[in-house]
């Protein structure tokens, strides 16, 4: 495997420096999982309201509809900080930063 050299003109990037430009990425583009697995409570603290069957859903962020959007996605450290692993309250449900590192960018095309 050899390195793809890519060098954007002028690069969009989203910038996540708190949990709410997090929240936002989700909002503006969701994926609403349909099977809410129990383990996500477990890890991230969270105590969701409502029956096992009611529950408010985990949301991740639908990646290929960001990259239609954004060149890349980065995270800063304070970012990283305030929002791994931790609840985020988004219109959809909840979502987290995870797997994701401080100061760590993501390009997507």
């Amino acid at each position: 495997m050899r390195p793809y050299p890519y060098e954007p003109d002028d690069p969009v990037i989203c910038e996540i420096a708190e949990p709410e430009d997090w929240a936002e990425l989700v909002n503006r583009h969701p994926l609403v999982r349909k099977r809410d697995p129990d383990f996500w409570e477990h890890w991230l603290g969270a105590q969701r309201q409502g029956s096992r069957r009611h529950r408010t859903p985990f949301v991740l962020v639908n990646w290929a509809d960001v990259a239609k959007e954004y060149d890349a996605v980065h995270v800063t450290p304070r970012g990283y900080l305030l929002s791994a692993w931790a609840p985020i309250a988004t219109e959809y449900g909840l979502t987290t930063l995870a797997g994701w590192g401080p100061d760590l960018t993501c390009w997507l095309r």
